[in-house]
């Protein structure tokens, strides 16, 4: 075959070659800082210890853990574009739970944590015994963002679970 390939077209092949190789290179060198910068942490939450941090949770949870019992604790952030506050995110999202489904109100709570974050935590009941299921919902605000972090399973395991997860609550951090 090489006879039928003049060197010259050979050496524009291996210049050319070479040039698409740097572009395709270039390019993902592009996507790999814009993935990053997409997928950039906003927050921190420390990982209670009975519970595993589920890795690959996107595009639904921007974190996720879980006990081998059944209690789950999960961030989701979303864009603050419109500037809303903490009340109007925590009513709209109680509204949202309300109409949803039969999530019934169990109390709604300050939520400091220890970084000085300053959110609400709504409380619900969901289901009937012996299926009852406890969920907490708690919203933290940032001008930039808004950040649900969502904790819930059976009545009796998040019993169990509880103080792990206030700890962990307490331990959210946003930037």
């Amino acid at each position: 075959m090489r006879e039928w390939v003049s060197e010259e077209l050979l050496s524009q092949r291996f210049v050319l070659g070479r040039s698409l190789w740097q572009r395709v290179l270039g390019l993902l060198v592009l996507c790999a800082v814009l993935c990053a910068s997409a997928s950039c942490v906003h927050f921190k939450i420390t990982t209670p210890p009975s519970f595993a941090e589920l890795p690959y949770q996107a595009p639904r949870f921007d974190y996720r853990a879980v006990t081998a019992y059944g209690v789950a604790i999960s961030v989701r952030v979303v864009s603050n574009e419109g500037n809303g506050t903490l009340d109007f995110w925590t009513e709209a999202v109680d509204r949202s739970l309300r109409r949803s489904g039969p999530y019934r109100p169990d109390g709604m709570l300050d939520a400091n944590t220890v970084n000085g974050v300053r959110g609400k935590r709504l409380q619900y009941a969901y289901g009937e015994a012996p299926n009852a299921s406890t969920y907490w919902v708690t919203v933290f605000v940032t001008p930039q963002r808004v950040y649900i972090v969502e904790a819930g399973g059976a009545v009796e395991a998040f019993t169990r679970a509880k103080a792990e997860v206030e700890r962990a609550l307490q331990s959210f951090s946003a930037s």
